[in-house]
């Protein structure tokens, strides 16, 4: 039987200055239902960045990232560049530059602030991590691993214009049945929800807070 989970006023859960959303899921199928609800972060329009450095638009008025949503996420120094008239951003993890699509926006964010705020080592993460299931191959978004290399989180980003859905965590959850993680994390860049999943016990519960490495 699946819970259905209200989305209360009082399930707005703050952290300093982001807001953190919380909701309920069954882990005994893997899903999640939430009531519709508005939004309740509001947009503010294109992210005013500070562009410098070599491979980095050199004026506020070159940077295409000018276009991208500001997230609900603490900002960071931005490394793009531009080839072939497409724009791409560093990814940190993958020592590359990746095409920016409002996906790789809100990844990119969501990573520097695990690594900058809450001490995740950025050797323990990795972007797009491959999966085999049921026969179909499938990627993770990011996974974090502890040190003896065995999945401790698994988290999955939507771009900020797409809610987070009954789909999404349908998708995260599928990839835990063969991850196994003690966490999983879903963003857009605007709504974040934490769960940690208690196996033994087969039961769960969402956090108030993304938590601190140390305290995993």
């Amino acid at each position: 039987m699946v819970n259905h989970c209200s989305f209360p006023t009082s399930h707005i859960l703050r952290f300093t200055k982001y807001h953190y959303f919380c909701n309920a899921i069954d882990t005994s199928r893997h899903l999640c239902r939430s009531s519709s609800h508005k939004d309740e972060v509001s947009r503010h329009g294109p992210t005013v960045l500070s562009c410098h450095g070599n491979d980095i638009s050199k004026t506020h008025s070159d940077c295409k990232i000018n276009k991208m949503n500001r997230l609900n996420l603490p900002p960071y120094e931005i490394k793009t560049r531009q080839q072939d008239g497409r724009q791409y951003i560093l990814d940190v993890l993958r020592r590359k530059f990746i095409a920016l699509t409002p996906e790789e926006w809100v990844r990119q964010h969501f990573i520097h602030f695990l690594a900058d705020h809450k001490d995740y080592p950025t050797a323990l993460l990795a972007n797009e991590v491959e999966l085999t299931i049921g026969g179909k191959k499938l990627r993770c978004d990011s996974v974090l691993y502890s040190r003896d290399l065995k999945p401790r989180m698994i988290i999955e980003y939507k771009a900020p214009s797409i809610a987070i859905s009954q789909k999404t965590f349908n998708q995260i959850f599928a990839y835990n049945t063969l991850l196994h993680a003690d966490y999983l994390v879903v963003s857009n860049g605007i709504s974040h929800y934490c769960c940690k999943i208690d196996y033994t016990n087969r039961s769960y519960s969402f956090l108030s807070d993304i938590p601190r490495y140390e305290d995993l």
